[in-house]
């Protein structure tokens, strides 16, 4: 970063913006870039940003600087965004690996469920650094898969008996007084988005769109927006739409003249809930059924937004988001240092990789590594065709077991839908 003599200033007018930071950066560039120990001569964030925009100071990478070109990879922009406030979603994430740990009786201290949130994340980083092709456009979801993959393993090595025994009793999750909360504020979001918050987070979590889709929309409507802003704003509209259901403050009498949303995803949301209350008896029953259903919240946003209203419904005491603060805060201070480690060896593993195979299985290795041994499926990160083929497989079973030949329709139909994903391709 160095300063650029003899610029001239536009004169323009000055308007307030927000900015986001990590504790840990605004420290650093508040002892090393601004005020007394620095050579840039600015005494402020605003006073260096301002600088720097206008070609004041230049901004250079230096070569073999890993710390700098990381921040230019897109999945650790993803991750570094989810984890930095306002993290709803990253809240919910952790409250339902509490509720699952609870569940399995695995002891769930602030340790151990940021132990199994940051091993999540390496996995997650491992497979979109090495294939950033493949298109990761919930990245949530899948930490709440890998999450549960992972905790699902702590109990096998415990042992069944261990986990029937030291299973936590839960206050059971109420369905019909949570949607009864939720519905009056998901009804109005169809004509409340009116800010540029509400609008990017409406358009991904309740109509579907990927942000590459609302990135193109906005620039359609002239909006200026890069993709990073996009994230952002999403984030923010995420924490307002919770705010608002979560006060209660739109009444279902202020609604009832709009139109009430489909229920298509409601007998999924009921099977997440039965799963999440009712005692476990097989527990390889139990963890098929919901790992199908955390797949498919992966790849259907809405399915994806409910689940995490639910995980933060079922766990908003105040102690326990406290407590999910002060590890979010602790990752979030961590995640640079831990994921630059995670580049370096990967960027060494790839120097001499040879073909598509290879480059999987140091993959593969590397989340065994990271995980401790744990036999992560990679699948369904590397391909949308993954889940109906999970589907298919299981209704296949049944039609085996029970003779159910007057199914075969509705197989016909996922093999089609499994065939026309844009993602399909024959060695996935």
């Amino acid at each position: 970063m160095t300063p650029i003599p003899n610029s001239k200033r536009q004169t323009e007018k000055k308007k307030p913006i927000r900015l986001t930071l990590s504790p840990s950066a605004r420290t650093q560039i508040e002892t090393q870039l601004v005020g007394d120990n620095s050579d840039l001569d600015v005494k402020s964030i605003s006073e260096l940003l301002e600088k720097i925009g206008q070609k004041e100071i230049a901004l250079s990478k230096v070569d073999g600087d890993e710390s700098i070109s990381l921040l230019d990879v897109s999945i650790y922009k993803r991750l570094a965004l989810l984890v930095a406030e306002p993290a709803a979603v990253f809240t919910s994430s952790l409250a339902f690996i509490e509720r699952i740990m609870q569940k399995l009786g695995i002891e769930s201290t602030e340790g151990v469920i940021s132990t199994v949130m940051k091993r999540s994340i390496c996995v997650l980083f491992d497979v979109g650094y090495t294939f950033p092709d493949n298109f990761i456009n919930n990245p949530s979801a899948f930490l709440r898969w890998l999450s549960f993959c992972l905790v699902l393993d702590m109990t096998k090595q415990k042992g069944t008996e261990d986990f029937q025994k030291q299973s936590i009793k839960q206050e059971a999750i109420n369905l019909k007084d949570f949607t009864k909360k939720i519905n009056p504020s998901l009804k109005y979001m169809q004509v409340a988005s009116r800010s540029h918050k509400m609008e990017a987070f409406k358009m991904k979590a309740i109509d579907g769109f990927t942000v590459s889709q609302i990135l193109q929309l906005f620039k359609n409507q002239e909006k200026g927006f890069i993709e990073e802003k996009i994230h952002q704003r999403i984030k923010e509209g995420w924490s307002l739409f919770r705010g608002v259901w979560n006060s209660g403050s739109i009444n279902e009498s202020d609604v009832n003249h709009l139109p009430d949303l489909s229920t298509d995803f409601q007998s999924d949301l009921e099977k997440y809930v039965d799963l999440m209350n009712h005692e476990i008896t097989d527990i390889s029953i139990w963890s098929d059924k919901l790992e199908i259903l955390l797949l498919k919240a992966a790849y259907n946003p809405f399915l994806d937004l409910m689940i995490n209203e639910i995980d933060y419904y079922s766990s908003s005491k105040d102690e326990q988001l406290l407590k999910f603060k002060s590890i979010c805060l602790g990752i979030e201070d961590s995640l640079h240092k831990m994921l630059s480690i995670q580049q370096d060896k990967l960027d060494e593993k790839m120097i001499l990789v040879q073909d598509r195979e290879a480059l999987s299985k140091i993959v593969h290795d590397m989340i065994e590594a990271d995980t401790h041994g744990c036999k992560i499926k990679i699948k369904p990160l590397l391909s949308w065709g993954h889940y109906p083929l999970m589907i298919i497989a299981s209704e296949l079973e049944k039609i085996g077991s029970l003779s159910q030949f007057n199914e075969i329709p509705r197989i016909q139909e996922l093999i089609e839908t499994c065939l026309i994903s844009s993602d399909w391709n024959c060695d996935r």
